[in-house]
């Protein structure tokens, strides 16, 4: 009787964490901002001529560097990037390990798109325009 107890038990707890890991979304609620090691040791930038990068490297540092987006419970989003802000919402169209895509909508003119996001060793890689864009969590 005992033995069936804890082993009802084990079941149950295991059933229930199961549930919460089968939400790929949890991955992605929090605060992201900008890799900006990651930026500079892109093949965009590292295979920019001389003369460019100077200029890039501030852009990364100074721009980049402020770029945040915020995913919250509930499908909203808060990207900041320096005096800019804006609001959005956000919803998992589909996923696969550990890539989702996900549509957003938001911004001035309410635009919508898909956005191909992955995770690996912590960070989360945004597919952005054709750019892949890596953030650490803040």
């Amino acid at each position: 009787m005992r033995k069936s107890i804890f082993t009802a038990a084990v079941v149950f707890l295991a059933l229930s964490f199961a549930g919460c890991a089968d939400k790929p979304e949890k991955k992605l609620i929090g605060k992201w901002g900008v890799d900006v090691q990651a930026a500079l040791a892109s093949d965009k930038y590292t295979k920019l001529p001389d003369d460019q990068k100077e200029f890039a490297k501030k852009m990364i540092e100074e721009m980049m560097a402020k770029m945040t987006f915020e995913f919250q419970d509930g499908g909203k989003v808060h990207m900041e990037m320096g005096d800019i802000k804006d609001d959005g919402e956000w919803a998992v169209k589909s996923a696969e390990g550990d890539k989702l895509t996900i549509h957003t909508k938001g911004g001035k003119d309410n635009k919508e798109e898909d956005v191909v996001v992955t995770f690996k060793d912590g960070k989360m890689t945004m597919n952005m325009k054709g750019e892949d864009v890596v953030f650490i969590r803040k």
